[in-house]
């Protein structure tokens, strides 16, 4: 299995075919859903949950469920990726240091 430096298949590995055949994705079925427009009222499913998700927010419902709006987004759009600066540059080392631990028993990278 060969993967470049981020961890990704190599374009032409076997191994990285994408999902099995016939595999289940809740995902994929929620997405499918809210593409498909309300019979009644001619919108998208979607946008009317993102409008009622609004108004009940803003309304301060009590029925309204906060972490449910966030794990719906989260798995349809996916988590909004995070990085961490140091700052200092492009060399951001950081040292730890700890006392009272006998260092000796560490292998060392040096």
């Amino acid at each position: 299995m060969d993967r470049d430096e981020k961890g990704r298949f190599i374009k032409g590995n076997k191994e990285g075919k994408g999902r099995i055949k016939d595999s289940v994705s809740i995902n994929d079925s929620v997405r499918k859903i809210l593409a498909t427009k309300d019979k009644k009222t001619k919108r998208k499913i979607l946008d009317a949950m993102a409008e009622q998700i609004v108004k009940q927010a803003i309304k301060g419902d009590r029925e309204f469920n906060p972490t449910l709006m966030i794990q719906l987004w989260n798995h349809i759009d996916g988590s909004p990726s995070q990085t961490i600066d140091l700052g200092g540059g492009t060399d951001n080392t950081m040292r730890i240091i700890l006392e009272g631990v006998d260092i000796s028993k560490f292998p060392s990278d040096k």
